[in-house]
């Protein structure tokens, strides 16, 4: 099923921009939990997680969609209470908030949590950090698990999974955890299509923008994406997970472009449905042929 990150629309509230996602005619939203969010930030999940998903449910029961991901951070930028803090304190709080997500998402229907892996931290070096982000992680992976869910970490530009081998160094470590994967992050900092092909089997959840080498965000005409390829490569590595569409407005980071948010929506919604399609057609073919 298709979904969209409701932050997509942060300058709407929660519940109007739910209702453009339906109207959009996706059939599911990932729920913007960022701690900064103007949605539905962490904050209030872990204050009363039984009251948020009551929220949650309500408005996505209105538009009619449900919900695929809880999308949450611990701090207010990547360096505050990254999920691989060195603090002890720190990392039983994120704890705390790991657990408070994960009674919402069951109460609200969500199928999976994502958050973010941590960060790369100077005085630690690139493998220390990653050291410390899997040893943070596995408590959250088991969690998620406790209460029926997957964890997904999103790799993502200036984290501590940063680069393909490390994004999947960090799968390695860290037995249960899956990767929200997005090829726009890779491509911002110089890697290929071809460099994040192999980190398809890890992806338990997917997150779809236009990007080229050096741009995290273009618009689709400027893409070095080539997104009915990588959907027919996702469906080979047994995939059959939400596909998020994710464009944003905000441009700068990363070299982001600023886009028309709603137009880039529909065009990989079109995409999408074009490569499904294909795919059953193809095997509806095969099985005329086996017929005959």
């Amino acid at each position: 099923m298709f979904t969209c990150v409701t932050f997509s629309f942060s300058a709407l509230p929660f519940e109007r921009a739910v209702k453009l996602i339906a109207l959009l005619e996706l059939e599911r939203v990932d729920v913007d939990c960022y701690m900064s969010s103007r949605h539905v930030p962490a904050s209030e999940v872990a204050a009363d997680p039984h009251a948020a998903a009551a929220r949650i449910r309500r408005a996505t029961e209105d538009a009619g969609v449900g919900v695929s991901q809880l999308f949450f951070t611990f701090g207010l930028h990547f360096a505050d209470r990254a999920a691989n803090s060195p603090d002890a304190a720190v990392q039983h709080e994120n704890e705390r908030i790991t657990r408070a997500m994960a009674t919402c998402a069951r109460h609200c229907g969500a199928h999976g949590l994502t958050t973010l892996p941590g960060v790369m931290w100077p005085e630690l070096g690139p493998e220390r950090s990653l050291e410390l982000a899997a040893r943070a992680l596995r408590p959250l992976v088991a969690i998620a698990g406790d209460a029926g869910l997957p964890l997904q970490v999103e790799p993502h530009l200036d984290s501590v999974a940063d680069t393909p081998k490390r994004a999947r160094a960090l799968i390695a470590q860290t037995p249960g955890l899956r990767l929200t994967l997005d090829y726009s992050h890779f491509l911002a900092r110089g890697d290929g299509p071809d460099d994040v092909h192999p980190l398809l089997p890890f992806a338990g959840h997917f997150h779809a923008r236009h990007a080229a080498r050096g741009h995290l965000q273009t618009q689709a005409r400027d893409s070095a994406l080539d997104f009915g390829d990588i959907y027919h490569r996702l469906r080979a590595c047994g995939y059959h997970g939400d596909i998020c569409l994710e464009p944003t407005p905000g441009g700068g980071w990363g070299g982001a472009q600023t886009v028309d948010v709603v137009s880039e929506v529909v065009h990989l919604r079109e995409v999408f449905r074009s490569a499904q399609a294909g795919l059953a057609g193809d095997a509806g073919a095969i099985d005329d042929v086996g017929i005959h």
